[in-house]
């Protein structure tokens, strides 16, 4: 059952989780309702930094750090890599 119907799919993997201080990186890769990879479109991956803050007992966020990439689609998956 196709739940979410679309001629194109993103697909995000991260091979490890993030650190605060470290380079952190995604692949992406775009593929068809078969599975077959598709070159040549473009991805708009959005990353938000989340930075947490314990003062006088309690926490709070701070305001959170946006990063955008712009990848091209290819054969194989592409990286995109972040740092805080």
């Amino acid at each position: 059952m196709l739940v979410h119907p679309a001629d194109l799919y993103v697909g995000i993997r991260s091979p490890r989780t993030f650190v605060q201080g470290r380079t952190a990186g995604c692949q992406s890769i775009v593929t068809d309702l078969d599975g077959k990879a598709i070159a040549g479109r473009e991805i708009r991956m959005r990353a938000v930094v989340m930075d947490w803050v314990f003062e006088k007992g309690s926490g709070s966020r701070r305001r959170p750090t946006r990063r955008i990439a712009l990848v091209k689609s290819a054969a194989r998956s592409g990286r995109m890599s972040i740092r805080d």
